[in-house]
């Protein structure tokens, strides 16, 4: 770590060093700053004066959390667990907004604020933030980062420590960067090419051309496998599972034919392919 090298280069020269992760936001000069330092015992009682004048009153806000770089490295943490509960405020905003019977979302989120389990600092200032934009119609769903999480994450890789929400989190940041992601490009083409569903165009969805007919490597006989183990055929059986066959019954076990597709496992009926 930084810090650990800085101290020693330091201590060959006789100077003593803490390092200080700081949280509190722009409402810390308010209510005062919460401090995580690291650092030799005697270097952190030196600068007490400090940090007790810039800590909130009481007993809390301030930790001596262990030798250099201890400071730094648990607000890394702190961050990145800010990253994860924002994200789960974000997600549960979001689905009751979809639901057709809440009628009333600022109301529901200001009512958690007293006696609920997940009532914080965090819901006080998203409620504020819903006081000023009932609808958040002025933002857009846009979000940076400013490091910590992505540091956060790549110390769980340097531990091995699974972070599945704390990932999550940073990974949904970045998708909120996207006007149009790659990666669903390709996801939309496969799916197309295999399974035949519809794609959006990147004209629009109402535009000609938005529902693509799929590509299709045909035989003599049109016999088409798709997902689930089926493969193409010509004149002989489809040995495929779920094969629904358009010019006669549909068998479970496999039927060949003219012009018969195959669905996903099976029991396959209808028309078409079942497709994820």
């Amino acid at each position: 770590m930084d810090d650990q090298r800085h101290g020693e280069e330091l201590a060959a020269k006789g100077v003593g060093f803490v390092d200080c992760g700081v949280s509190g936001g722009v409402w810390g000069l308010q209510n005062g700053y919460a401090l995580m330092v690291g650092g030799d015992e005697d270097n952190v009682k030196r600068l007490m004066p400090i940090f007790e004048t810039l800590k909130p009153e009481g007993e809390y806000g301030f930790v001596h959390s262990g030798k250099i770089g201890a400071g730094h490295f648990v607000k890394m943490v702190h961050n990145g667990i800010e990253y994860a509960m924002m994200q789960a405020f974000g997600e549960g905003y979001e689905l009751i907004e979809a639901s057709d019977v809440v009628t009333n979302v600022p109301e529901t989120f200001r009512s958690w604020q007293e006696g609920t389990v997940i009532r914080s600092w965090l819901l006080d200032l998203l409620n504020r933030a819903l006081t000023e934009d009932p609808e958040l119609d002025d933002l857009r769903g846009f979000a940076n980062d400013s490091g910590e999480g992505r540091w956060t994450v790549q110390a769980a890789v340097d531990h091995a420590v699974p972070l599945p929400a704390i990932t999550a989190s940073l990974f949904a940041r970045f998708s909120s960067r996207q006007d149009d992601s790659p990666a669903m490009k390709v996801v939309a083409a496969l799916r197309n090419q295999f399974g035949g569903h519809a794609v959006e165009s990147a004209k629009g969805a109402d535009s000609p051309g938005a529902d693509v007919t799929p590509h299709r490597s045909e035989l003599s006989w049109g016999c088409r496998a798709s997902f689930g183990g089926g493969r193409l055929c010509g004149r002989r059986r489809a040995r495929t599972r779920g094969l629904v066959c358009t010019r006669g019954l549909a068998r479970t076990a496999g039927l060949g034919g003219r012009g018969a597709r195959t669905g996903l496992g099976a029991g396959g009926v209808g028309r078409g392919p079942a497709c994820p």
